[in-house]
């Protein structure tokens, strides 16, 4: 008999709903490792129905729609996730992977909340690096002296949920001042501080899409609601010099590893994650 199959029988054996949630993890993982989805699904779903607030649930549930191709489904499954359990690492990474081809600034936001709950390791070294290019994506130079900023197409995320058009512009324009004589000589930590400056600022002051949506509205998507007043928040606290060197903990710079001990940064961390 198959590890699904064991599974799926001791969910069976507690018809009175005092079975462990873990059993439909384990169950949904079995069935997705086994090259079937749906079913996978379907025990989640269960799962869900019997336990709501199981954060790791959804996040299961995320991983098996995300492989499958259902990136649209997945994202909103891991916004569930993460509304049961915001500290869950590999939710924001997943949320930032589910919406790399749709939305940068969403994707950006989730990464940099991964970033704030994951400093170090493999996974922050890399997501820092998506980080740094999703910011100067739209920007190209061209020739010398010449750059250009590239927009999206406008109707692709206009006056949905998550509209993050005009964050997106100020990213861009704030990406596209690396270019000039005058920022030439940045770090990379301190050419992050002033591009999030514009960005969280931008979150701070702007409403989302049309008819007043700020930050902290669920009706403008989970990206307004979570990431938007966090980011707000951490830059009004003046905790956005310490969190650019805090995501950059994984980029293996002795300065920066030490400024970080010197600064008692886990501390701060863990003030700004509360």
């Amino acid at each position: 008999m198959g590890p699904a199959r064991v599974a799926g029988r001791r969910v069976g054996q507690f018809p009175d709903g005092s079975e462990s949630a873990s059993i439909y993890m384990n169950s949904g993982t079995c069935y997705d490792l086994m090259k079937n989805p749906t079913k996978a699904i379907e025990v989640y779903n269960e799962g869900i129905s019997k336990y709501p607030t199981v954060s790791l649930l959804y996040f299961n549930k995320a991983i098996t729609l995300f492989n499958s191709g259902n990136v649209e489904e997945a994202m909103t499954t891991t916004e569930s996730a993460i509304r049961y359990n915001p500290y869950h690492a590999s939710s924001h990474n997943i949320l930032a992977l589910s919406t790399a081809n749709s939305n940068k600034v969403y994707s950006l936001l989730a990464g940099l909340y991964f970033l704030a709950a994951e400093p170090l390791g493999k996974r922050a070294s890399g997501r820092l690096k998506v980080v740094e290019e999703l910011i100067g994506s739209n920007v190209k130079k061209d020739g010398e002296k010449k750059v250009n900023i590239s927009m999206p197409a406008g109707d692709k995320i206009a006056n949905k949920p998550n509209d993050f058009s005009s964050v997106e512009l100020m990213m861009s324009m704030s990406a596209a001042l690396s270019y000039s004589d005058s920022y030439k000589d940045e770090t990379n930590i301190e050419q992050m501080k002033r591009n999030l400056g514009s960005i969280f600022g931008v979150l701070s002051e702007t409403t989302a899409a049309k008819g007043g949506k700020k930050a902290g509205d669920k009706k403008a998507g989970f990206g307004w609601e979570f990431y938007a007043p966090f980011f707000a928040d951490l830059q009004k606290k003046d905790f956005l010099d310490t969190y650019c060197h805090i995501i950059y903990a994984s980029s293996e710079d002795d300065a920066n590893t030490q400024w970080i001990k010197d600064n008692s940064c886990l501390k701060k961390l863990t003030t700004l994650l509360k």
